[in-house]
């Protein structure tokens, strides 16, 4: 014999739904500019929800390759970065940028072989 167990489960609106008047009044306050953020005290350095500042590391990879003057693998491009910065960055944020950056109408880098790059010259 066989025993069946059923469960309700009972939404209360008032944990399940926001309160729309809350919502409607402050659709039709006065104030509507978001607050700013907090500025950074570091002019390069990751925000405090870890995000760096756009382009950081796209300038840290064309200084790395600028100085270098030659092809480099993405490893060694990837050392060089987190030098320059002075802390870790992720791999994958680096050969985002590489890859990007090699394609189109004006690229930045070109893939000179695979893992190896070098700044494009102008």
């Amino acid at each position: 014999m066989f025993t069946v167990l059923t469960t309700v489960v009972v939404l209360v609106g008032a944990l399940s739904n926001p309160d729309l008047q809350d919502l409607f009044q402050s659709l039709t306050s006065q104030r509507r500019r978001k607050q700013r953020r907090p500025q950074s005290t570091s002019a390069d350095g990751p925000q405090p929800d870890g995000r760096r500042r756009f382009g950081s590391v796209s300038r840290a990879i064309v200084q790395v390759l600028t100085k270098a003057q030659t092809d480099l693998r993405m490893k060694e491009i990837h050392e060089e970065v987190e030098r320059l910065l002075g802390e870790p960055v992720s791999r994958h944020s680096i050969k985002s940028c590489l890859h990007r950056n090699c394609q189109g109408a004006s690229p930045r880098f070109e893939r000179v072989s695979r893992g190896r790059y070098r700044l494009v010259l102008k």
